[in-house]
């Protein structure tokens, strides 16, 4: 901690990519500036709730060993009982994570890497990020607010944006609390849809002109001053 406050305060502006790690890095080094300006997306076009199939669940990721290990964990501890509550669920997992599955339990298609990514989200009932490890701010996450999806993920896929009100996911991180939300969900059109509009709402925080609004502001203040 004293090596990062050395360096921040050496900076007189910082950026941060999400909005914890903004407040972590105003109390190390209180006397420089820090605007957040996280990842942008562009919402795609109103996803129409009769294309939704229900008890679809949609993961998407790459390969990279975060998704892996959150997948395979997903599948173990949670997708049993989330099949045994709800014999009719479905779960397509997309992306290159594909390729290092081996496993293809009842209900789970493994889609690979799609042409047409925007119809898997349009299919969905609720997108799920059971990250177990991992930092930062999750794209994915982001992504899935940019096209309107109810969520469930764990307390690690959230991070950085669980100052979002009213919350936009569900956040549950014991595989029996995962397995529960997601049944509660799946089985609850209403709540899907309510979590759907708070999606709606905290993509804004996303697109270009928000994303970039603080930093500027920081810039032209600055030319101002010149």
């Amino acid at each position: 901690e004293d090596t990062e406050r050395d360096i921040l305060e050496e900076c007189g502006n910082v950026i941060a990519i999400q909005w914890d790690e903004a407040t972590e890095f105003r109390r190390l080094a209180p006397r420089s500036r820090v605007v957040v300006v996280p990842v942008t997306m562009t919402s795609p076009q109103t996803v129409l709730e009769d294309r939704r199939i229900p008890g679809r669940c949609l993961f998407v990721g790459s390969g990279s060993y975060h998704n892996l290990h959150g997948i395979r964990w997903f599948l173990k501890e949670c997708w049993p009982k989330i099949r045994e509550a709800m014999p009719t669920a479905t779960l397509d997992i997309v992306g290159s994570v594909c390729l290092r599955l081996s496993e293809q339990p009842v209900g789970v298609r493994l889609r690979g890497v799609v042409k047409d990514l925007d119809a898997m989200y349009n299919h969905a009932a609720l997108t799920i990020v059971p990250l177990q490890i991992g930092s930062g701010l999750k794209v994915k996450l982001v992504e899935a607010l940019a096209n309107e999806q109810a969520i469930v993920t764990t307390s690690v896929g959230a991070q950085g944006l669980t100052h979002f009100s009213p919350s936009p996911f569900v956040v549950a991180d014991s595989s029996a609390d995962f397995t529960v939300q997601t049944v509660a969900l799946l089985q609850s059109p209403a709540r899907q849809k309510a979590l759907r509009a708070n999606a709606v709402q905290c993509a804004r925080a996303f697109t270009p002109h928000c994303a970039f609004a603080e930093l500027d502001a920081a810039l032209s203040g600055d030319v101002a001053h010149v």
